[in-house]
């Protein structure tokens, strides 16, 4: 555990994708750590739901994969073993509804799944299409029928993959700083809600309340012509971003909501 941030995954839980039917889902459930974050959901939800859209995430399907098997071994399995991929992501798919399906139950309204690694940055599009839009769609699926809203995050630059994100079924897609919001707007404009994709480093921790409040207007007037686009980070923000910054804006996405 780093003493800001979140936790590393130093080593992959399992060697053989066979191995994944060791590994029980009624351990969630009985995680004294994960039942706390589901009691913070419930208080959080309770206490200021009416006033605001309560939210929840989690690794989604192919980054937990990787977690759990490895990055470099589930690349390598993509071209040699695609059972064994297949049988990690049926695991990781499951286990990524069941953490978020228990924060629904507990008041959450919004949900959203991280999946970085099925980033065009380390993937094409072919595998996404192959392994990583299945998946999504299933978890997907299932948390509507929860009653739940939800939004996907993918690091990186998905551009030659934004036209299969609406396949997944998803309400919101959220954007790294690598997409170009020009094309997001041509190709997801009326279809799905879009955010982004101001950067977390460069603008939000590293440039002036000016220059953030001039970036977040030039993002605005590139989507304005479509409704469905929300201005926020590219990604998580990262601790030493300065309170100013995320203040103004703040203040400018509220100065410029079109419906």
């Amino acid at each position: 555990f780093r003493a800001k941030g979140a936790p590393d995954v130093q080593a992959p839980l399992i060697d053989k994708a066979g191995d994944v039917d060791q590994l029980k889902l009624e351990r969630l459930k009985a995680d004294s750590g994960i039942q706390n974050l589901w009691r913070t959901a419930e208080i959080v939800s309770r206490t200021l739901g009416s006033q605001y859209l309560i939210g929840s995430s989690q690794w989604g399907p192919f980054t937990l994969a990787g977690h759990i098997y490895g990055v470099e071994r589930l690349m390598r399995s993509i071209y040699k073993d695609q059972e064994a991929v297949f049988k990690v992501l049926d695991f990781t798919a499951e286990l990524c509804y069941q953490y978020l399906a228990s924060f629904i139950d507990a008041g959450v309204e919004i949900v959203s799944i991280a999946d970085p690694s099925a980033s065009g940055d380390l993937i094409s599009r072919g595998q996404f299409e192959g392994f990583v839009l299945p998946h999504l769609k299933q978890v997907v699926t299932k948390l509507h029928q929860k009653g739940a809203f939800v939004c996907i995050h993918i690091c990186g630059n998905i551009t030659n993959r934004l036209d299969l994100i609406p396949e997944t079924g998803v309400d919101l897609l959220s954007m790294d700083y690598k997409v170009d919001l020009h094309k997001a707007k041509e190709v997801l404009g009326g279809k799905i809600a879009f955010s982004g994709n101001m950067n977390p480093v460069g603008i939000m921790q590293n440039a002036t309340p000016a220059k953030v409040i001039e970036a977040c207007r030039s993002s605005i007037t590139k989507t304005s012509a479509i409704p469905g686009y929300i201005l926020m980070p590219g990604c998580d923000i990262p601790p030493g971003v300065p309170l100013e910054n995320i203040r103004v804006m703040v203040k400018t996405a509220c100065e410029h909501i079109y419906y």
